[in-house]
């Protein structure tokens, strides 16, 4: 969802995404993983109530960190800040707010420190090897030759993140 303002439409925003080299790095390495194993909300939460942002917008901003090697979820916080337009990729709900540069309020958007950290440190196993196994599948199916050292290597960095 890309939010509406007054200084930039949707248009605008979707064309300024689209300039934008970050957002463009993440979009293509996040369309190689096959996010259709993930729930679309989470079942615990009940439909009364705020929005939450879906879990693969958690996944999304893990992997951002993973990328652009940030130890702390702090670090990883303030990249996302100055990257307004990689918060809206990860796929996080705008707080919107038209007076606002990209018409929404990046602070509020973005969840705070303690509530990323509480999403890595309890992001089902589970589902992360889904996302993993049906990824793999996708590219073996798509390059039957070069699919298995391609899917190798996505699976070591997936697991144990960005080579130092």
């Amino acid at each position: 969802m890309i939010a509406a303002s007054l200084p930039f439409d949707q248009s605008t925003l979707a064309h300024l995404q689209e300039l934008d080299p970050v957002v463009q790095r993440y979009r293509t390495f996040f369309a190689v993983l096959d996010w259709t194993c993930l729930p679309q909300h989470d079942p615990l939460h009940p439909s009364p109530g705020p929005r939450p942002h879906p879990l693969s917008a958690y996944i999304k901003a893990l992997l951002v960190k993973l990328c652009e090697g940030k130890q702390y979820v702090t670090h990883l916080r303030q990249f996302l800040l100055e990257h307004p337009l990689l918060i809206l990729e990860c796929g996080f709900h705008p707080v919107l707010d038209p007076t606002q540069p990209y018409g929404f309020v990046v602070q509020s958007t973005l969840p705070c420190d303690r509530w990323l950290r509480h999403q890595q440190q309890t992001l089902s196993h589970s589902v992360l090897t889904s996302l993993l196994q049906a990824t793999v599948a996708v590219l073996q199916d798509a390059h039957p030759r070069t699919g298995r050292n391609h899917c190798r290597r996505c699976e070591t960095y997936l697991r144990l993140g960005a080579p130092k």
